[in-house]
């Protein structure tokens, strides 16, 4: 089924014979063209963003021409415009194409291609946090950290800014040295690492009054708080 059509073909038609009539045989040659495959919007062995699509393209000819393909080894599926074929894990696309030329139906070579879903394999945290003492009741800051996402291509990416973080404490309530478990989160993976902060008392605003006992220690455009007693 899957023919490099190219050159002549000889086809030869025999008769055995019989009692009446003489065995004889006939012969006619004809012209066959080689048919362009089908093209792919990507390479073969490439890695596609999961759930995204790989076209296969019926080749420019002057004859009435489809694709014929099956995805991993399943059923053949006739087309007769761009196919679109969903890569969710690994996929093998067989396809070729069958062109009408003056009635006779004749194939190109097949071509086979394997894709592979590009998905995420592990997140990892680097740098080094850019605050390492806080006051109680604050909560850890993630400036100076960095996530890079690992995928099943061997490619990276900077997801940082695409993370959900977590911490452990989720806000510090005790002075002095303590460890925060510091958890990142993209697409279903998770990376934890562990920092040492310095916890601190927080600071108390302090204000300092002079008493005023008389109209005439008053100042113009100064500002006063009102004292009053009980009793």
């Amino acid at each position: 089924m899957l023919g490099d059509a190219e050159g002549k073909a000889i086809i030869t038609a025999s008769y055995d014979g019989n009692e009446n009539y003489a065995a004889s045989s006939a012969s006619f040659t004809i012209d066959l063209q080689k048919l362009p495959a089908p093209t792919f919007s990507e390479e073969d062995g490439a890695y596609v963003e999961k759930g995204s699509f790989v076209n296969i393209y019926v080749p420019s000819t002057p004859a009435f021409c489809k694709i014929v393909y099956a995805i991993n080894d399943g059923d053949l599926i006739e087309s007769s415009g761009m196919v679109s074929i969903p890569i969710n894990a690994t996929t093998k696309v067989d396809a070729f194409t069958v062109c009408t030329i003056d009635g006779v139906q004749v194939t190109s070579k097949g071509v086979t291609k394997t894709y592979y879903a590009k998905e995420l394999s592990s997140i990892a945290i680097s740098g080094a946090p850019a605050t390492t003492t806080y006051a109680q009741g604050d909560e850890f800051s993630t400036d100076g950290l960095t996530v890079t996402a690992t995928y099943n291509n061997g490619s990276t990416a900077d997801v940082t800014s695409d993370v959900a973080w977590s911490f452990d404490p989720a806000t510090f309530t005790t002075e002095g040295s303590q460890n925060v478990a510091v958890t990142a989160t993209y697409n279903g993976k998770t990376a934890t690492e562990n920092y040492t902060v310095t916890v601190t008392a927080p600071s108390v605003s302090t204000n300092t009054y002079t008493l005023v006992t008389s109209n005439k220690d008053l100042k113009s455009g100064a500002k006063y708080v009102l004292l009053t007693t009980k009793g």
